[in-house]
C-alpha cells in the first residue's frame, strides 16, 4: 500500500540494532514521562495496518505499516511488535521510514520471542506528520520458500505518545502476507571472494546450502589460513568474504670462512641486516657475499672472509756509506794509503 504524496521534507533517520531493545525501551518509557501523564486512551489511538507486496515469488516481501492518525497531530513517538510467520525472517537493515517520520529514529530489532519491535523516537518531541498512509517499510524473507497460500501478520503492543499528554494503546493489528509458490530452482545469492582487495571469483548458492570454499590463490612468500567470514552454509543474503594469509619466515645461514657463524630467522620481504663481524690483531673482515636487500621466499646461505695481517717486524737495514777519494792530482781512487787525499771533499792525511 503506497502513501498518498507527503510535502517535501528531509528524509528520516533508520536506526538498526539487532540487539536488545531494553535501550530503545527505556528512551520510550522516558519519552512517556516528559510528558508528565499517565493517562491512556483507546478512543483516540491511531489505528495500524500491514499489506505485504511479494518480491520474490515464494521467497521475499516487502512489508508496509500504516497508521491512520489524519485528525490528531500530537503524536510524537509509537511502538509495536509485528509477528511473522514461521520460515519468514527480517532482513536486517532494511527498515526505512516513510517521510512522516522526518524527525525521527526509526528502530527495527528483533525480540527473543521471534517477534520485531518498531518503534520511533524524537528526542524534541517532533510531531508525526498527521496523516494516513504509510509509516515505513521493510522486507521479509524465508530461507526455504513459502508454499502457495494466504498467511496471517499480526502487530500488537501497541503504544503511543502524544504531545498534548494523552498516551494511547492501540489494538492489535491484523494483515494477510500472500506467496504464490516457489519456483522449480531455490532462490539463489552470491558469494563473493576477495584476494588483496580484488574479487577472485564467485559463486551461487540457495539460502542454507552447504559451501564448498574456493580454493584459495597461491601468494608468493605467505600461506593462507581462511576466508574470513565464510559460514558453512549459505545465508539468505548476498555475502562477500577476504582471504586471510600470513606471512612466512625463511632461514639465513651465515658461513665465515665455510665455517658457520650465525642463522637468522626473517619474514618475506622484510630488509636484511648481516650480523656484524670483529677484526682482530692478525685478521681484518672483507664482508658478505651477495647479500639481497630483503628477504626473498627461500632459505639463504651467505658466506663472508677473513684476511690474515702480516705481524712480522723487518729490522731496517744498515746502509754502507759509500766514500769518494781523490789524490791530489783530482784522480779518483778506491783506496786510500799513506799521504793526503780528498775524501769526500774533505783534504784527509793519512799515516
Amino acid at each position: 500500500m503506497s502513501a498518498r504524496s507527503l510535502p517535501n521534507v528531509s528524509r528520516p533517520r533508520t536506526n538498526l540494532n539487532p540487539k536488545t531493545m531494553k535501550f530503545q525501551n527505556i528512551l520510550f518509557l522516558f519519552a512517556c514521562l516528559l510528558l508528565g501523564t499517565n493517562a491512556w486512551s483507546k478512543e483516540a489511538a491511531p489505528v495500524f495496518s500491514v499489506t505485504a507486496d511479494e518480491t520474490t515469488p515464494g521467497y521475499e516481501w516487502l512489508l508496509h505499516i500504516n497508521m491512520e492518525n489524519a485528525d490528531n497531530d500530537n503524536l510524537t513517538s509509537f511502538q509495536l511488535d509485528l509477528h511473522l510467520p514461521a520460515d519468514l525472517t527480517y532482513v536486517e537493515g532494511s527498515a526505512e521510514a516513510s517521510a512522516r517520520l522526518a524527525n525521527h529514529t526509526l528502530y527495527a530489532n528483533p525480540q527473543a520471542n521471534g517477534s520485531l519491535r518498531l518503534a520511533t523516537l524524537s528526542l524534541t518531541s517532533a510531531a508525526i506528520a498527521a496523516y494516513d498512509g504509510e509509516i515505513c517499510t521493510l522486507r521479509v524473507r524465508s530461507a526455504r520458500g513459502l508454499e502457495a497460500g494466504n498467511y496471517t501478520l499480526s502487530m500488537d503492543g501497541i503504544l503511543c505518545v502524544a504531545r498534548n499528554g494523552v498516551n494511547y494503546e492501540g489494538e492489535t493489528a491484523y494483515g494477510t502476507l500472500t506467496s504464490s509458490g516457489t519456483s522449480a530452482t531455490p532462490l539463489s545469492y552470491t558469494l563473493t571472494y576477495m584476494v588483496d582487495g580484488e574479487v577472485y571469483t564467485t559463486a551461487s548458492y540457495a539460502a542454507g546450502e552447504a559451501i564448498t570454499p574456493a580454493e584459495a590463490p597461491d601468494k608468493k612468500g605467505h600461506t593462507f589460513e581462511e576466508w574470513e567470514g565464510l559460514p558453512t552454509t549459505m545465508p539468505a543474503h548476498d555475502l562477500t568474504v577476504t582471504a586471510k594469509y600470513s606471512v612466512n619466515a625463511y632461514t639465513i645461514t651465515y658461513y665465515l670462512d665455510n665455517e658457520l657463524y650465525a642463522t637468522q630467522t626473517v619474514d618475506y620481504g622484510a630488509k636484511i641486516t648481516p650480523p656484524e663481524v670483529q677484526n682482530t690483531e692478525t685478521t681484518t673482515f672483507e664482508g658478505w657475499q651477495d647479500v639481497p636487500e630483503t628477504m626473498p621466499d627461500h632459505d639463504l646461505s651467505i658466506y663472508g672472509t677473513m684476511k690474515s695481517i702480516s705481524t712480522q717486524i723487518t729490522a731496517p737495514q744498515r746502509q754502507e756509506q759509500t766514500l769518494r777519494i781523490y789524490n791530489l792530482q783530482g784522480r779518483r781512487i778506491q783506496q786510500a794509503t799513506r799521504g793526503i787525499f780528498i775524501i769526500n771533499g774533505q783534504k784527509v792525511l793519512r799515516k
